[in-house]
C-alpha cells in the first residue's frame, strides 16, 4: 500500500526520505517552490474552537486545498538548504504529492517564537502525519486526512496518535512492570 506523508503545523529542517525498494539513498522532498507538496488549510487558530464546538457561523468554511497565495507553509533557505517554514496561524498540513510504500523519513525541527490561538498558553504542538489518505478535514480538528501521527510537541516528542478513525497494527512487546508504555519490537506478533 502506498500512502502520503503530511506535515502538520511544524517548522522542519531538510525533509528527506528513502522510498520503496530503491537503493538506500536519501533524496530531498523540499524545493524552493514546495512543488512536491499539496497544502491544505482548514481554519485560523482563532476560529478552530468554534468549529470543533459547533458554534461557528454556518458560512465559515475551510480555506481548502492549495489556496492561491497561501503563506502558512513556505520554503526558506538556511545554510544553503531548503527549510519548510510553517507559520502556524492556520490549522492544516503539507502533504507529499508522491505516494510512498516502504520508506524511512528523516527531519530536524526547531520552534519559532510566535504562538497563535488557541495555543497561546499551551506548548507548541505539531506532528508528522504518515500513511495519510482520503479527504482532508475528517478529524476532530477538521484539518487532516486519515493518518497516523508522530507527535512533535514542545518538551515531548514521539508519542503516537491516530487521526480520525484510522487504525494501524504496531508490533510491540507488552508493557513491562514500571514502564510507561509498551516497547516497539519488529519481531513481536
Amino acid at each position: 500500500m502506498k500512502t502520503k506523508l503530511a506535515i502538520a503545523c511544524l517548522v522542519l529542517l531538510p525533509l528527506t526520505a528513502i522510498a520503496g525498494h530503491r537503493p538506500p539513498t536519501w533524496r530531498p522532498l523540499l524545493d524552493s517552490k514546495l512543488s512536491k507538496f499539496d497544502v491544505y488549510l482548514s481554519y485560523r487558530g482563532d476560529q478552530i474552537m468554534s468549529v470543533i464546538e459547533g458554534t461557528a457561523p454556518a458560512d465559515l468554511k475551510p480555506v481548502g486545498l492549495n489556496p492561491p497565495g497561501q503563506d502558512v507553509f513556505t520554503v526558506i533557505e538556511q545554510d544553503g538548504k531548503p527549510v519548510l517554514r510553517v507559520s502556524g496561524e492556520y490549522y492544516g498540513c503539507a502533504t507529499t504529492r508522491e505516494r510512498f510504500g516502504s520508506y524511512h523519513f528523516r527531519a530536524s525541527f526547531k520552534w519559532g517564537d510566535k504562538k497563535w490561538e488557541p495555543r497561546l498558553n499551551e506548548p507548541r504542538d505539531s506532528g508528522i502525519l504518515y500513511n495519510s489518505r482520503g479527504d482532508f478535514g475528517v478529524d476532530y480538528w477538521k484539518s487532516w486526512a486519515l493518518s497516523q501521527e508522530f507527535q512533535v510537541i514542545e518538551h515531548g516528542i514521539g508519542e503516537y496518535w491516530r487521526i480520525a478513525s484510522s487504525e494501524i497494527d504496531i508490533r510491540v512487546d507488552p508493557k513491562a512492570p514500571g514502564a510507561e508504555a509498551p516497547r516497539w519490537n519488529p519481531r513481536a506478533p
